[in-house]
């Protein structure tokens, strides 16, 4: 997290806890887990992002990674 110096490793920790979490409920593939906190890791070196807008990062992540692996993806509304 080169570019995103106001976000922790803490953070990061929790982030994918809460990521770990979504993936259980909407019983996700451990492949979407993984594309989405690689999407998360990579969108964070390369652009700042403030600490409001991290969760928000994580969840298009997963859902970007759901529509890739997934074979059937869950609509929008139940990642809320």
């Amino acid at each position: 997290m080169i570019r995103s110096m106001d976000l922790s490793t803490d953070m990061r920790e929790k982030l994918i806890g809460w990521m770990i979490e979504i993936q259980s409920v909407l019983r996700f593939k451990q492949e979407t887990l993984y594309l989405g906190v690689f999407i998360v890791d990579k969108y964070c070196e390369s652009q700042w992002i403030s600490k409001d807008s991290y969760q928000l990062l994580a969840l298009t992540a997963l859902f970007v990674a759901g529509k890739y692996e997934e074979v059937k993806t869950p609509r929008l509304k139940h990642y809320g």
